[in-house]
């Protein structure tokens, strides 16, 4: 359960620090600074749910920009960072491009040399669900200024083995 996960995440990890960014009227992103507690690995996650008219692609690149400057203020060159989310853009597109341009990379990518066909839609249905078309929108991306593709299995694995551990 969900408590049972955060419970056991912070039995590895401490949160140092948390902020929120406002977008716009509507959208935010949320950092959170981890520390591991065994060597002080400190591990930044970024969520975000970027702008989603589908042809307002400028909206979603200012917010990218945006989002990557407030993250770089506090980003320390040995800080690993994920920066997660509906991005609402295609790979395609330039709102990818922009996280591209700041040293942040698909981890899908990196580990399967193209990304998903698809993950929205996800099989969820929901009240009030989005009507788009169907394709590839949401996104792990790891920064890229010195880490290792060994590095970045071993803080996704660290994290996420952590966040789906079992009871």
């Amino acid at each position: 359960d969900a408590e049972y996960m955060g419970k056991t995440l912070l039995k590895q990890y401490k949160v140092l620090h948390c902020d929120v960014l406002h977008l716009s009227a509507l959208r935010n992103a949320t950092k959170v600074l981890l520390e591991r507690i065994s060597d002080g690995q400190r591990v930044w996650i970024v969520n975000t749910h970027l702008h989603h008219v589908i042809e307002d692609a400028t909206v979603r690149d200012q917010q990218a920009v945006q989002l990557c400057a407030w993250v770089k203020k506090t980003l320390q060159s040995e800080d690993f960072c994920f920066i997660l989310g509906d991005f609402n853009a295609k790979p395609t597109e330039s709102t990818y491009a922009v996280f591209e341009k700041q040293s942040y990379r698909s981890a899908y990518k990196e580990v399967h040399n193209d990304e998903p066909e698809i993950t929205f839609p996800t099989g969820l249905k929901a009240p009030y669900m989005d009507t788009d078309p169907a394709g590839t929108y949401d996104y792990i991306s790891v920064s890229y200024t010195h880490l290792t593709l060994p590095t970045i299995y071993s803080v996704q694995i660290s994290v996420v083995a952590v966040s789906l551990k079992k009871k």
